[in-house]
C-alpha cells in the first residue's frame, strides 16, 4: 500500500477510536473505547456486569458509582452528595421526577396483576379487594419511595455516566 493512502486511513482511524465507532475487520464488529479496541462480545459482558452492579447498588440504596456510601439519610431525605466519592445525586432541578415512573410503575404492575387474580378466582370479595388495593396504592409508594430514587440514579449511572467521577467496580 502506497504511504500515501496509509496517511489518509491513520486519521481516520485516530478517529474512530476517540469516537468510539464501530469498524468491521474480518467478520468480527470491533469497538474503540478510549483508544482501546473491545470486542463486541466483550463489550455486552462488561455492559451486563455493570447493570447488574448497579441494580445492586441500588436495591442497597448506595451510591452508583462507588458504592460506598449511603444514598439516603433517613426513610424520606437524601443525601445530596456520596460522602465516599462526592458524586451529585441529583444533576439538575426536577431531576428525581423520573423516579416516579418506577414507583408508580412497579404499583400499577402489582395490583393490576393482583387485583384480577384474587377477584376471578374468588379469593376474596370485590368490595374488599377495592378497599386491599386502595390501601396497597396509597401505602406501597411510601415504602417504596427510596428505591424508586435509587432505582432512577442507577439507571441515569448505567445510560449516561458521570465523566468527572471515576467508577469502582466491587
Amino acid at each position: 500500500m502506497p504511504s500515501s493512502s496509509l496517511s489518509r486511513i491513520r486519521p481516520r482511524i485516530a478517529y474512530m477510536r476517540h469516537f468510539g465507532v464501530c469498524q468491521r475487520r474480518a467478520g468480527e464488529t470491533t469497538i474503540y473505547v478510549g483508544g482501546s479496541r473491545i470486542g463486541l462480545r466483550q463489550k455486552r459482558l462488561r455492559n451486563s456486569m455493570r447493570f447488574r452492579t448497579l441494580v445492586r447498588r441500588a436495591l442497597a440504596l448506595r451510591c452508583p458509582v462507588c458504592g460506598q456510601g449511603h444514598l439516603m439519610r433517613n426513610w424520606l431525605w437524601m443525601n445530596e452528595c456520596c460522602p465516599e466519592c462526592g458524586a451529585r445525586f441529583e444533576r439538575e432541578p426536577g431531576f428525581f421526577l423520573g423516579s416516579i415512573y418506577f414507583n408508580y410503575g412497579l404499583t400499577t404492575l402489582i395490583v393490576a396483576i393482583t387485583f384480577p387474580l384474587l377477584l376471578f378466582n374468588g379469593i376474596a370479595a370485590p368490595q374488599t379487594l377495592l378497599y386491599a388495593s386502595l390501601g396497597f396504592v396509597l401505602v406501597f409508594p411510601l415504602i417504596f419511595f427510596p428505591y424508586a430514587r435509587s432505582l432512577w440514579v442507577g439507571h441515569d449511572q448505567y445510560w449516561d455516566p458521570r465523566p468527572d467521577v471515576p467508577e469502582r467496580m466491587p
